[in-house]
């Protein structure tokens, strides 16, 4: 499934090692959506998943530098 393909592109990238499923989860959506250019922000995933901007920062900059494997 395209889930599990995913899930597979996040361990062998290191996208989980020290995340917590809900801040890997709460990065993703914010990444999409920053890439599909909604108006989503960092503060709108702090408000909506009750999670510090420090920890969608982290994660979200693990995204953006696995990018080419991600898209």
């Amino acid at each position: 499934s395209s889930s599990s393909a995913a899930s597979d592109v996040y361990k062998r990238q290191g996208l989980t090692d020290g995340n917590a499923p809900d801040s890997i989860a709460a990065s993703a959506i914010l990444f999409i959506a920053l890439e599909k250019k909604m108006k989503i922000t960092k503060k709108d995933i702090e408000r909506e998943c009750i999670m510090s901007i420090a920890t969608i920062s982290k994660c979200l900059k693990q995204f953006q530098n696995n990018r080419e494997f991600l898209i």
